[in-house]
């Protein structure tokens, strides 16, 4: 983990660590259900992954916007 500077707002949610990891997650996802003949046999578990891993980042992006119209509305 890098270290930030506590004081450092977050700009936008694509400067959050975990949303890039949670990009990150998605993009091996994507590649590893590809790349593989057992799971290509099963298309609706490969939809199903794909679909979850890329849940992750959106939730985590809605997460930050609402917080950023709930506090700016407070």
């Amino acid at each position: 983990m890098m270290a930030k500077d506590k004081t450092r707002k977050t700009k936008t949610f694509e400067d959050l660590q975990m949303w890039q990891e949670a990009i990150a997650l998605a993009e091996k996802i994507y590649q590893i259900t590809s790349q593989s003949e057992e799971l290509s046999r099963d298309r609706s578990l490969v939809d199903q992954l794909r679909r979850a891993s890329v849940s992750v980042s959106a939730n985590i992006s809605d997460y930050i916007e609402l917080r950023k119209v709930t506090t700016t509305a407070a």
